[in-house]
């Protein structure tokens, strides 16, 4: 397979955090734990801190141990909270995170292949 995962070809052409925060919240579940270090080498390279810290959030609940079946969520919806302030332009920034002007775009670049790095699948417990 040669085409690029729909929401990584969205999130690499979103031209500002409002619209990749959008994106982060869209995307299903498996697709964000699937390509987790694809997206979270794009938020680095454009300084999304927001998105980084909720796929961490994500990951961790997801890989967390359950109990009776439920998920821990607080760290996550926090996360979720904080995409949304992303959204509506009132972000909480990190002491010391860049300025939205100070950000670049992501290049457009599109891969050979849809398939997760070598290793297989990118979700892991240690993160």
């Amino acid at each position: 397979m040669t085409d690029l995962d729909p929401d990584i070809a969205a999130f690499r052409a979103a031209d500002s955090d409002e619209a990749r925060a959008g994106v982060l919240l869209a995307a299903p579940v498996n697709t964000l734990l699937r390509w987790r270090q694809t997206f979270e080498r794009m938020c680095d390279v454009v300084g999304f801190g927001e998105g980084r810290r909720y796929l961490a959030a994500l990951s961790a609940a997801m890989n967390a141990r359950r109990e009776r079946g439920l998920i821990a969520t607080q760290p996550l919806e926090s996360a979720k909270v904080d995409l949304y302030g992303v959204i509506e332009g009132h972000r909480r920034r990190a002491p010391g995170e860049a300025g939205k002007a100070d950000r670049p775009s992501l290049p457009v670049q599109r891969p050979a292949r849809s398939e997760p790095p070598e290793g297989g699948d990118s979700v892991r417990a240690d993160r």
